[in-house]
């Protein structure tokens, strides 16, 4: 229960940062930077959780244990699922703000 316009406002900076979040998470797996990973992860994951998203959560999470066990070798997958979890929560966000 809250006002519906911080809901908004929050969804919108969400989306706003987002694509950043992702880009810092793509950037140190190419740069082979376990620690950025977990904390790019971390605060994409924390972000999310402001709003209950659990799928994009967990992929945030499995990121981010990745990130501190340094197995940067299987983050392809990871990656993926993060992004179109991400892609999804965004397009609900947008449907919603649209209404």
């Amino acid at each position: 229960g809250g006002s519906d316009d911080l809901l908004r406002r929050m969804m919108r900076l969400f989306i706003e940062d987002a694509p950043s979040h992702l880009d810092a998470i793509r950037m140190a797996v190419k740069e082979g930077s376990p620690q950025r990973v977990q904390r790019s992860a971390h605060a994409l994951k924390g972000a999310s959780a402001n709003f209950a998203a659990d799928a994009v959560v967990q992929s945030a999470l499995a990121l981010e244990r990745a990130g501190a066990e340094g197995q940067l070798d299987q983050t392809d997958a990871l990656e993926s699922s993060l992004e179109r979890n991400v892609a999804t929560l965004v397009d609900g966000f947008r449907q919603y703000l649209a209404s």
